[in-house]
């Protein structure tokens, strides 16, 4: 804890010190906070301004001067100052910094003008590095998103027009207050698949798709199946799925699966994809996108029940003994057609032992959500397995916690529901009509935000930091051409 002294500097303003430096001028803190945004640079229209540890706040109105259309945040490092946090957009401690890509996204965060209050730097030295540390960490989970947007972005957008025109049998869940249980595929799945099968009546049961196959090798039938990835690969999870699937719009599948299962859209409130939905007359089920089917599963779950959530096999961590999924899974049995002598199992399961990024930023995820979150969500293992690594609030619990959670929070066992949607869908001529009339006006008019950002997001943000469209313009006609191909690709085929 900081020793926060305060003061009256020689002009009668406020002043203060911590562990004996002084965080704002013994004369003039107001002219001192001036100077200080007079001084910031930048070569681009910044979306945010991020300024760590501004102590009593005389910056804030200096920056409200000159940037007085975007937010700003402040990071704190120490709590004696939230007197003066009514003057930012948002703050917030340090500890909790990395919710800041969840909270801005990353095109805002990566056009986001990073500060630092040089005084608070050097009264906390280990907040600070602490915090910067975390900063150019988040930045950097930003750009490998946005490289991943930017590497999916037609393969997206192709899923979801597909989706739109090929998918006929939709339904929505109506909210219960059981207990629901997530399965995950992570290898702590295996100890639970027993206890999972014993109380199978007892919870509704969603499956990842990637734990799909895993829970019915051991005939344990989920009540739900849900995937959200846009790789070609998970198309092989949900191939052999026979129970309603919650998919979102982007997400791969077979045109025979769009025609065969009943399908629970998955819409996000933010993205072409909810226009497209909207357009074409489907019914749709809110859910929050998320760099993790677990994460959208997670809150998807919380809200269609009042009742207690919990996920199994949600390891997030590198397994030092083996598989990364527990077994049976479906890309392991497809590679294992390709072992041999001189290329062995041994040696194509190896790289999955090493560290991964993607699952750290999966961790992440979960390891900053608030306390409202966790407080009905739970990891959950048998007593014999332990996890090797932390998810903040989130409590990790066994079986025994399970059944003393769920006795005193749930006084009744109302199920979920899966319920046909009664609206009928226009016909597959009038959905690919509506969507080729909506790419018609998109090269004919300046598009809006989302567009850009979904089908060019490297562009989109150079454009957002410089707000000249006509520098991109021809990367995003190009676009539309060749989703006007695929579409008379698909007229061809129906």
């Amino acid at each position: 804890m900081a020793n926060i002294v305060f003061s009256t500097s020689k002009n009668g303003q406020k002043t203060c010190s911590a562990n004996g430096t002084y965080l704002h001028s013994s004369y003039d803190p107001q002219k001192e906070a001036n100077r200080f945004v007079e001084s910031i640079k930048h070569d681009f229209i910044p979306q945010a301004i991020v300024i760590t540890e501004p102590a009593l706040s005389y910056c804030a109105a200096e920056l409200r001067k000159k940037f007085s259309t975007i937010p700003l945040i402040a990071i704190r490092y120490d709590t004696s100052f939230k007197d003066t946090d009514f003057l930012w957009d948002l703050c917030i401690h340090y500890t909790q910094c990395n919710q800041l890509l969840n909270q801005l996204g990353e095109e805002i965060l990566l056009s986001t003008i990073f500060l630092s209050w040089q005084p608070s730097q050097n009264a906390f030295v280990q907040e600070h590095k602490q915090t910067w540390s975390k900063i150019k960490s988040m930045l950097k989970t930003a750009q490998d998103i946005l490289a991943t947007r930017k590497f999916f972005a037609r393969r997206w957008i192709k899923n979801v027009i597909k989706f739109c025109i090929l998918t006929e049998n939709t339904a929505q869940i109506t909210k219960g207050d059981s207990p629901i249980l997530i399965a995950a595929s992570g290898p702590s799945l295996k100890t639970s698949l027993p206890i999972i099968k014993k109380n199978r009546k007892s919870f509704f049961l969603i499956a990842l798709s990637s734990a799909y196959s895993t829970l019915i090798s051991e005939e344990i039938v989920p009540d739900l199946c849900i995937s959200t990835d846009g790789g070609y690969w998970a198309k092989r999870h949900i191939a052999n799925c026979k129970i309603p699937l919650a998919l979102s719009p982007e997400s791969a599948a077979s045109a025979q699966l769009l025609n065969r299962l009943q399908i629970i859209p998955l819409i996000y409130a933010d993205a072409p994809e909810s226009y497209l939905l909207n357009l074409c007359g489907f019914d749709s089920q809110q859910a929050k996108r998320n760099g993790t089917v677990s994460g959208t599963a997670a809150e998807l779950a919380l809200s269609i029940t009042s009742g207690p959530v919990f996920a199994c096999g949600l390891d997030l961590e590198n397994n030092s003994k083996g598989f990364q999924h527990t077994q049976p899974n479906i890309l392991e049995l497809d590679k294992s057609i390709n072992d041999y002598r001189l290329f062995p199992k041994e040696q194509r399961v190896f790289p999955s032992q090493l560290k991964n990024e993607s699952l750290q930023v999966y961790q992440n995820w979960f390891s900053t959500r608030d306390s409202s979150f966790a407080s009905r969500f739970f990891r959950l293992a048998t007593n014999n397995y332990k996890f090797n690594n932390n998810l903040g609030n989130i409590a990790s619990i066994n079986w025994d916690d399970f059944s003393y959670i769920t006795k005193n929070s749930c006084k009744s066992t109302i199920f979920p529901t899966i319920k046909t949607n009664q609206n009928k869908l226009p016909s597959r001529q009038e959905r690919l009509s509506r969507i080729k009339d909506t790419l018609e006006n998109l090269k004919k008019n300046l598009p809006e935000d989302l567009w850009i950002s979904s089908l060019l997001p490297t562009d989109y943000l150079l454009y957002k930091r410089t707000n000249d469209f006509s520098k991109i313009e021809k990367n995003f006609a190009l676009e539309i051409d060749f989703l006007g191909n695929f579409v008379k690709s698909l007229e061809q085929a129906i």
